[in-house]
């Protein structure tokens, strides 16, 4: 997929289109931004402006009084008519935040034509967006992160906001990024700790009810490279249910979609001439190593003979080898323990009771990652990884609702012990959570020695 952007504008507008080449950048994409004074000649300026059109895909104008009275970007509007395709235009003269917006909206009218153009549309492609939260000092690691998210087809946005001088514009902005997205990582290091802006973003994701991973930017690429697959195995969601019970499976596709930015596996999207039993098997396969598996149980999923053989085929892979398993079983609380009884379980298999109140699940899209975030996380600390004892820390001190079987402040105690276990393990956080936790409530301190 080509993603080069070829940018039209003015040498005059530097400023404003370098907001423009950033909120691009954010996206993906690959904007080309030519300046005459560092080509040369006039010729030479010809020739690379259109070599360089021509390798683009796309092309946006940055349009302002400097564009309109400008030869060359006249010059470049008309070559690329010439070449019978589009461009879309930028108000450069709006406020930054307007060109901001104006420049998020051509970048993601861009990527749906890239991807129409590769015979897919964007919901088949199911393009699961990430917000970086980081340090703008740590931007050559921060790039490795998102090389990595790229590779497993996720869209990272990252900002490097050195155009906007006004704190207020940048917060809105970053806020309004935030409360649309549903994944979160942030990039730990010396340098996003001492960040107002990274704590500010955390503070404000966790204020949205939002789990975010954390992955250690100074640690060696390898230890990167596998906080990303693990997180992408938090991504991808495969459904098990009965057509009776289809309703269910669209209220789960929904919420896992829309609330988390999921991809949802839909079998009506699979392509003509293919084996339903071997794609169905596959996904499955790849759901279990880079993905997670949800069974709705029910009255009807029980009576079902292809329903059991897929959870017979899940239970039997669970059994092969003893590695985290990305599996929740969602149990309707009225089927009695006979209906459960012709079920064959592993107690490595999570089981969530929950209600089905007029064809719908009772159950909100925070308890349903979550119901999966602690298995996943459990299975951690049962392994003594120090990772897994940080996330879960964190999730008991910050996320005190989530934990309705534990008082409040037995929590924290929790949370301190688990931060500290996690420090002595290596966790490069676990030790600042720590000294945070005891900072607020100095009284847990003597209750963990």
């Amino acid at each position: 997929m080509n993603r080069k952007v070829f940018i039209c504008h003015s040498s005059k507008d530097y400023e404003k289109v370098s907001l423009v080449k950033e909120k691009l950048e954010s996206l993906s994409l690959q904007p080309v931004v030519l300046f005459h004074a560092s080509i040369g000649s006039n010729e030479d300026m010809d020739t690379v402006i259109k070599m360089n059109i021509d390798s683009s895909e796309s092309y946006v104008l940055c349009d302002s009084t400097n564009a309109k009275a400008s030869y060359w970007v006249q010059a470049e509007i008309k070559y690329i008519t010439s070449k019978n395709v589009q461009y879309e235009t930028i108000d450069l003269e709006a406020s930054d935040i307007n060109v901001e917006q104006s420049a998020e909206r051509v970048g993601r009218r861009i990527l749906n034509a890239l991807v129409k153009d590769s015979g897919k549309n964007e919901d088949d492609k199911q393009e699961i967006w990430v917000f970086l939260s980081h340090s703008n000092k740590d931007y050559e690691k921060v790039i490795k992160v998102r090389d990595l998210l790229e590779k497993h087809s996720f869209r990272p946005l990252m900002f490097f906001l050195k155009c906007l001088n006004d704190k207020d514009e940048i917060d809105d902005l970053i806020k309004r990024e935030i409360d649309c997205r549903g994944r979160f990582i942030l990039c730990d290091s010396e340098n996003a700790r001492k960040s107002d802006w990274v704590k500010r973003e955390v503070e404000y994701i966790q204020s949205k009810q939002r789990v975010y991973q954390t992955i250690d930017i100074d640690a060696p690429v390898e230890k990167i490279a596998e906080d990303v697959l693990e997180f992408k195995k938090k991504s991808t969601v495969y459904i098990s249910y009965t057509h009776n019970d289809e309703g269910l499976y669209t209220q789960l596709a929904s919420m896992l979609r829309d609330d988390w930015d999921f991809a949802v596996f839909d079998p009506k999207q699979m392509a003509t001439g293919t084996s339903f039993s071997d794609t169905i098997t596959s996904t499955m396969d790849n759901a279990l190593t880079s993905g997670m598996i949800i069974f709705v149980i029910t009255e009807s999923f029980v009576k079902s003979p292809w329903c059991i053989k897929e959870l017979s085929y899940v239970i039997d892979r669970v059994k092969l080898k003893d590695e985290v398993h990305n599996v929740l079983l969602l149990q309707d609380e009225k089927l009695n323990s006979d209906s459960m009884s012709q079920l064959v379980l592993n107690d490595k298999i999570p089981v969530c009771k929950i209600k089905i109140l007029d064809g719908k699940l009772m159950i909100d899209s925070r308890r349903l990652y979550w119901e999966f975030m602690r298995e996943q996380i459990s299975e951690g600390v049962r392994r003594k990884d120090p990772n897994a004892l940080f996330i879960l820390a964190d999730h008991f001190y910050w996320d005190d609702d989530r934990f309705d079987n534990y008082n409040t402040r037995g929590m924290r105690v929790a949370a301190a012990k688990m931060a500290k276990e996690a420090a002595e393990k290596g966790h490069p956080s676990a030790q600042h959570l720590y000294e945070m936790i005891i900072s607020d409530y100095p009284e847990i301190e003597n209750e963990i020695k």
